[in-house]
């Protein structure tokens, strides 16, 4: 299974690129690239995000064929370019998801379209695995103007996998955490220890 990390969003609310926003000091994209690293053979970017290739090199950086389209247009674009083949889809801007994370989400995958990580009554698309089955569902969400990762989710046609964080593998809330805002990078520089 090959992890694609999202680097494709525009950041909107946080008012700078929360992919380079460093909490315990190193940018969260390279803590997220670390993680998919451990947990995966391969590891590529989906969004063309300024520096990457220079910061990550050897680790392939694929534009987004639609800038702007959100998390379930690189997920299209990623299963198109491995046709075929699952997908680790992980939103560059989670300081703390881990390895441990990533391969129990990618080990309740067979026999399922979908797993996600389910935590807190929510689903956690951004750091689920996707087989290859459910490119056509993404194709005609995307085609009818649907670009939410829930909607795809919510397909009764798929069949999905809640994933529940084993507390062996650390804090939920901790490894689930994304930056959306300035008050969530100073929790999470707070949580690194600075």
């Amino acid at each position: 299974m090959v992890a694609v990390v999202l680097t494709g969003g525009r950041s909107r609310r946080m008012g700078q690129d929360k992919a380079w926003v460093e909490v315990g000091g190193r940018p969260c994209v390279e803590r997220v690239w670390a993680a998919c690293a451990e947990a995966c053979d391969t590891v590529e970017f989906q969004g063309a995000l300024a520096g990457l290739a220079a910061a990550f090199p050897g680790t392939p950086v694929w534009p987004d064929p639609a800038p702007g389209s959100g998390p379930l247009a690189g997920l299209r674009a990623a299963l198109e370019r491995r046709p075929g083949q699952g997908v680790l889809l992980v939103a560059c801007d989670m300081p703390f998801v881990s390895a441990t994370l990533l391969r129990g989400v990618a080990a309740a995958l067979p026999g399922a379209d979908w797993a996600a990580p389910a935590h807190a009554e929510r689903l956690h698309p951004l750091s689920g695995a996707y087989a290859p089955a459910v490119l056509p569902v993404v194709q005609a969400l995307l085609a009818a103007g649907r670009r939410s990762m829930h909607a795809l989710l919510e397909e009764q046609s798929l069949t999905g996998r809640q994933v529940s964080p084993s507390p062996a593998w650390g804090d939920a809330e901790r490894l689930l955490l994304n930056l959306n805002s300035p008050e969530d990078v100073a929790r999470a520089r707070g949580l690194a220890g600075g």
